[in-house]
């Protein structure tokens, strides 16, 4: 009987039962699943969000949230401009008697915006008054027209800044004439109202001399915007110089 114990104890060491085996793997397997399973939900919450670092770090979508913060300034700017008054943008407060007398010109939103800029100057607002108004507003685009011709000439084709440099003097004259018309309603004799016509007429004259030079050459008049205000001025002047 003993060596049959003995033989039976041997056989179990060679060959060991499976069962503690597939219980202890088993066991394993089930303590360890949800590890894993933590550890796939980690990488995927990882994986994730360097997706999303990756994406705000590319340059094509940076630009793009640029251009649509930019786009949206913009609106904002326009809409605030836009909701401005005329006045605000000429610099000054539309005075309302000299608004008044100026709704009997040509262009009564440029006689008032430029006017009202002197209107401190004067008690009274009439025509008289209103029109040495709108000569000085002249005189004082004329100057910033002749600071602006000198600056495009440095920088211009030789054949435009020499036109350029041509206006300069023209807007010299027109500051003088302007002078001129400021004088004579000082004066206020008989020769006033003809004195004032006769040099706001070459007011014109000479911006129509600054635009000719560049048409002959058939290039855009970069003096243009200047031109024009001051053209628009004096025909208001001769209105004014009509009502006293």
């Amino acid at each position: 009987m003993a060596p049959n114990m003995n033989l039976l104890k041997s056989s179990l060491k060679c060959h060991p039962s499976p069962i503690p085996q597939i219980i202890s793997s088993s066991l394993s397997e089930s303590l360890s699943a949800p590890e894993e399973r933590d550890h796939s939900d980690i990488s995927r919450n990882t994986t994730i969000k360097t997706k999303i670092i990756s994406i705000s770090k590319n340059p094509h979508f940076n630009r793009e949230k640029e251009a649509v913060t930019m786009k949206r300034s913009t609106q904002i700017i326009l809409y605030l401009l836009l909701s401005y008054p005329i006045w605000s943008l000429a610099g000054s407060p539309a005075n309302p008697a000299v608004s008044l007398v100026c709704s009997r010109t040509h262009d009564p939103n440029l006689c008032t915006s430029s006017s009202s800029k002197y209107a401190g100057s004067y008690p009274v607002k009439n025509a008289k008054s209103v029109l040495e108004m709108q000569l000085r507003a002249i005189s004082k685009r004329a100057s910033a027209a002749q600071g602006k011709a000198v600056k495009f000439a440095s920088t211009s084709p030789p054949n435009v800044s020499s036109a350029l440099r041509a206006c300069g003097h023209l807007y010299s004259n027109i500051i003088d004439l302007i002078g001129v018309c400021l004088r004579a309603i000082g004066a206020n004799d008989g020769q006033t109202k003809s004195m004032v016509q006769i040099n706001v007429m070459q007011v014109r004259q000479s911006v129509q001399q600054c635009d000719m030079s560049f048409q002959k050459m058939n290039v855009k008049n970069p003096m243009a915007r200047f031109d024009n205000s001051l053209m628009k001025m004096s025909v208001n002047c001769d209105d004014l110089n009509n009502m006293m």
